[in-house]
């Protein structure tokens, strides 16, 4: 499940309008990353379009991650460094928000502060169910419902969705990216194939 929908459930729409306004949309090619094992993250990145990999000098090669995933966002707990380098894949498209400017919000706005780390404590807690799952094959009841999901955050996943699409569109047709692109949904299961 993609980080966007714990994000976008907790925060309101004027939530995601000041990372709209306070962020700026890039496109990334190549090597350059987004993300430094080892070093602070400058930015909380939500990918719009795009892909990208994901390795760190312990593990190696940790996965590839699309539209819908939000990077950075756990040193605003830890106020470590990033625990793995991330590069586009090999082209990305993201909307980047300093971190200086959240941190300030942070400080600043409590309402906003609950949402943002109750968003993020929601998503920690759900990885870390869906990591000691013991079986695999429990994650699914009889009649298909995803039972790696709290069945009170079922109610917000529509929601969170719609916030997103309306931001790839906010931030895509403002000629940054490509305007009139069809936006999926972060619900498509096809999202890990990776989008336009």
């Amino acid at each position: 499940m993609r980080k966007v929908l714990f994000l976008f459930s907790a925060l309101t729409d004027g939530d995601v309008d000041w990372l709209v306004d306070n962020g700026r949309v890039r496109r990334v090619a190549g090597a350059s990353p987004l993300l430094t094992e080892g070093q602070a993250a400058s930015h909380l990145f939500i990918i719009l379009e795009g892909r990208v990999a994901i390795t760190s000098r312990r593990l190696g090669d940790l996965g590839v991650n699309g539209p819908g995933e939000i990077l950075g966002e756990i040193g605003f707990v830890t106020d470590g460094p990033s625990t793995a380098t991330v590069r586009p894949s090999p082209m990305v498209t993201v909307l980047e928000v300093p971190r200086e400017r959240i941190a300030a919000k942070l400080a600043t706005d409590g309402a906003f502060a609950g949402r943002f780390y109750r968003a993020i404590a929601r998503f920690l807690a759900h990885r870390l169910r869906y990591t000691v799952q013991a079986d695999p094959t429990d994650q699914m009841e009889p009649d298909g419902t995803d039972n790696r999901i709290a069945p009170e955050f079922l109610d917000t996943l529509d929601v969170a969705g719609q916030r997103f699409a309306w931001l790839c569109r906010r931030c895509l047709d403002n000629g940054t990216g490509h305007a009139g692109t069809t936006v999926p949904s972060p619900l498509d299961d096809d999202w890990a194939e990776g989008t336009p």
